[in-house]
């Protein structure tokens, strides 16, 4: 029976879903173990964690983990128990004497019920999500040295600016399948190759605007979470599908 193989040094960035069902205490198996699901993979969009412990309730966010400080001062005494029977020193964790084969302790079997935490795994995810009425979007092209370029989106409700978010066409692997994703629930006639492209043609061509997007404050930036778009310019679009289709 092979049991922990795959939590340290097992790397595969494929892995899109944990099954967490060995309570730990400890951050650092934890940030090990959770870590299995983290890597960056083509056609990767997130990753799936089921725990089926209070490891997650216990330890909080895996974003949030900090690593141990450094212990100063002299050489430390190992943590040990006294057997009953014969007073020879053992491990802290012994149920029995190594000396006299005395029972130091019975066993403790710790019983609950199996469920799934609903715990926050990272600590974005425990932040409110702010829904905002988008009356107009503004696309510009976006600059970063070292960088391929990228789309900026603003999305402005009344005057004020809601929140911007960076389209990647000019990027490869996850970041540039994300921007497909973003342009097909927009426009689905017109496939540009780059972010060049794309504002060419905005410039006599208009795309799906939401009506409404969800923030999430992530730190000191704002994140697009969601998007709610017109629910009759949906049902007009499933309709012209089906026809086409027929």
């Amino acid at each position: 029976m092979t049991v922990l193989a795959l939590s340290v040094g097992f790397d595969v960035p494929d892995v899109d879903c944990i099954l967490w069902c060995r309570p730990t205490k400890s951050p650092v198996l934890y940030v090990q173990g959770m870590g299995r699901g983290t890597r960056i993979a083509d056609g990767k969009d997130d990753c799936l964690v089921l725990d089926f412990t209070d490891t997650v309730e216990r330890l909080g966010p895996v974003d949030t983990i900090k690593g141990r400080a450094k212990r100063t001062g002299g050489p430390q005494e190992a943590p040990f128990c006294v057997c009953p029977d014969c007073g020879e020193r053992n491990l802290a964790s012994a149920l029995v004497c190594t000396a006299c084969g005395a029972i130091i302790r019975e066993p403790v079997a710790e019983v609950k019920d199996v469920k799934v935490s609903y715990a926050a795994l990272l600590s974005a995810q425990s932040a409110e999500l702010i829904w905002h009425d988008v009356s107009r979007v503004d696309y510009k092209l976006h600059r970063k040295e070292g960088k391929p370029d990228s789309m900026r989106v603003d999305y402005y409700d009344g005057l004020l600016r809601c929140a911007s978010e960076w389209v990647c066409f000019n990027h490869s692997g996850y970041a540039r399948q994300k921007a497909e994703n973003w342009w097909f629930a927009r426009e689905r006639g017109y496939h540009p190759r780059g972010v060049d492209e794309v504002l060419e043609w905005l410039e006599t061509n208009t795309i799906r605007q939401p009506a409404k997007i969800a923030t999430r404050r992530n730190g000191k930036f704002t994140e697009v979470k969601e998007y709610e778009f017109d629910r009759i310019e949906r049902h007009q679009d499933t309709l012209e599908a089906t026809a086409n289709a027929d």
